[in-house]
């Protein structure tokens, strides 16, 4: 069974309230709600994802999409960015330590999620899949010009008659001393 989610306080369950075994949802949720400062195209970002309870252990799966508009770094045209990331979360209740010293490192445990009172929130989850996938450097296309350093017309979509050689007045010694070689 499938739940559809539009309300604001959906990124937080009850341990309890899931059943043992599979709960699918698809959340529509704005930017805000989960803590990012983004633009997106439509405003909402899309999510399906499972909640699979095995007793006091949830495993999220699921995929979340979003547009944005970006402004290439090359040229800074804005264009719109389509994405659909996988999300992948193991949520595991924290227990107190006696000792700080003695903390189990397991892969399971380093990769975990962790929760108290039993209630999981998976807003964390899905702010950082959604920051981690966004590029470094925005292109518009991958094969961009970008603009004239030296005039500024758009090289995608003209030529221009700079003379691309402007060397630096300081090198002018050493270029001399190159071409006596």
């Amino acid at each position: 069974m499938k739940h559809r989610v539009e309300k604001k306080n959906v990124l937080e369950w009850s341990v309890h309230s899931l059943t043992e075994g599979e709960n699918k949802f698809h959340l529509s949720l704005k930017p805000e709600d989960i803590g990012i400062d983004i633009i997106t195209r439509n405003k909402m970002i899309e999510s399906d994802i499972n909640l699979k309870r095995n007793g006091s252990e949830i495993l999220l799966e699921g995929e979340v999409k979003f547009s944005l508009d970006l402004d290439c770094s090359r040229c800074f045209k804005q264009f719109t960015l389509n994405k659909n990331e996988k999300i992948y979360a193991y949520f595991i209740k924290r227990k107190p330590s006696v000792n700080a010293e003695n903390k189990d490192l397991s892969e399971k445990n380093v990769k975990a999620e962790y929760y108290e009172n039993d209630t999981i929130n998976i807003s964390p989850v899905l702010s950082d899949t959604i920051n981690l996938s966004l590029p470094i450097k925005p292109l518009c296309r991958n094969d961009c010009k970008g603009l004239c350093p030296f005039c500024g017309v758009d090289l995608n979509n003209n030529q221009c008659n700079c003379k691309k050689e402007k060397m630096d007045p300081r090198w002018e010694p050493l270029k001399k001393l190159m071409k006596n070689k």
